[in-house]
């Protein structure tokens, strides 16, 4: 069991990588059982077969999406480039134009669906815009 994925970017310690790129993924596997005992074969399918399948399919490169990474990454690049901006212009927070607000629902992280959504758009006395790596410059 593993922390569940969001559109949140927090540091973690579920999966870390090293300056070498060596990624080290920590989670719990119950193992199962009758009363105090583990049972054996199944446990061992679960350690010898379903678990390297499941990190074959989610920590191998070779396994992913490359636009799809390549594009995660620059988002969490761009995201740290716009949140350390922030205090040296005396800003409390940025919201881009354009971004969709509302949520699909109170229990959801997703955007609202864009045909029912107004997009964000700043007055502009109020827009700034700020540089970051891979965007360029964001307002």
């Amino acid at each position: 069991q593993m922390a569940v994925p969001s559109q949140h970017v927090l540091r973690r310690s579920n999966v870390m990588v090293d300056a070498r790129g060596n990624i080290e993924a920590r989670f719990t596997v119950s193992l199962p059982a009758k009363g105090r005992s583990i049972e054996g074969r199944r446990a061992a399918e679960i350690l010898c077969t379903a678990l390297p399948d499941v990190v074959g399919r989610s920590l191998l490169f070779s396994a992913l999406d490359p636009a799809a990474v390549r594009q995660h990454v620059e988002c969490v690049e761009d995201q740290q480039a716009l949140r350390s901006a922030l205090h040296a212009r005396g800003l409390a927070a940025f919201v881009a134009n354009g971004a969709i607000l509302p949520r699909a629902s109170g229990v959801s992280d997703m955007p609202m669906d864009n045909a029912s959504a107004v997009p964000f758009r700043s007055p502009p006395s109020l827009e700034v815009g700020i540089d970051v790596p891979n965007r360029g410059t964001v307002r």
